[in-house]
């Protein structure tokens, strides 16, 4: 069974209180289908999952293993006591469902090193996207899955690779390559921590009075 984030950011007001924003943009899908999505949906990223509060941490889908793991900025710290009345609703509707709930300020999340901390990921790969990776000579492949099956289907160790007969189909490589978690976390670091960045402040920015919360279903 899959699991999904569900986070929401709060800014904390003059008198104290912290509050949501709700901001959306319109997201295209095809020619004919759009919808509308949260500016800090960060989607469906298990190494994000893992860094945030040790969830989905070294495994996928299934239970399938996806490497060593991260070291987490915290586990689960809860509901925050002084969360927004939103969050509050929300976490009730889901009750039971809603898992793992936690917290981060901008200020933690700017203050952890993405960029130092390094962990090493599994995957399965196809014949076609290995060998476009390692002629690239890039960090880590442009896809891959936990794991692949089904008729005519081989997967082999990556230690394999010299063995495989030109023009073979169906083939895939389970690999493993050490990553940094900035680099797992592309758009994550890219696109939704300016946006928080911006709700800090522009003139004498604080970082702590804004935070995300979240918590997790499967």
């Amino acid at each position: 069974m899959g699991c999904d984030i569900h986070l929401f950011v709060e800014v904390k007001g003059k008198d104290g209180k912290w509050r949501i924003r709700r901001k959306s943009e319109e997201v295209k899908i095809g020619d004919s289908f759009s919808y509308k999505r949260s500016l800090f949906d960060p989607g469906r990223n298990y190494d994000l999952f893992a860094i945030l509060a040790n969830v989905r941490n070294g495994f996928g889908f299934a239970g399938v293993k996806t490497g060593d793991g991260f070291i987490p900025m915290s586990k689960p710290k809860g509901i925050p006591d002084d969360a927004s009345d939103y969050y509050m609703k929300k976490a009730e509707d889901y009750g039971c469902d809603g898992h793992s709930h936690s917290w981060h300020t901008l200020k933690d999340l700017l203050e952890f090193p993405w960029k130092d901390k390094t962990a090493t990921i599994q995957g399965v790969v196809d014949l076609a996207t290995y060998e476009k990776w390692k002629a690239e000579g890039t960090l880590f492949p442009t896809s891959w899955c936990g794991g692949v099956s089904g008729g005519g289907i081989k997967v082999l160790d990556e230690s394999e690779y010299p063995n495989i007969e030109k023009g073979a189909k169906n083939i895939y490589l389970k690999c493993r390559w050490v990553a940094r978690y900035y680099d797992t976390c592309e758009y994550f670091m890219d696109t939704i921590l300016p946006r928080l960045m911006a709700l800090a402040g522009s003139k004498k920015p604080n970082p702590e009075k804004v935070r995300i919360v979240f918590f997790f279903d499967n």
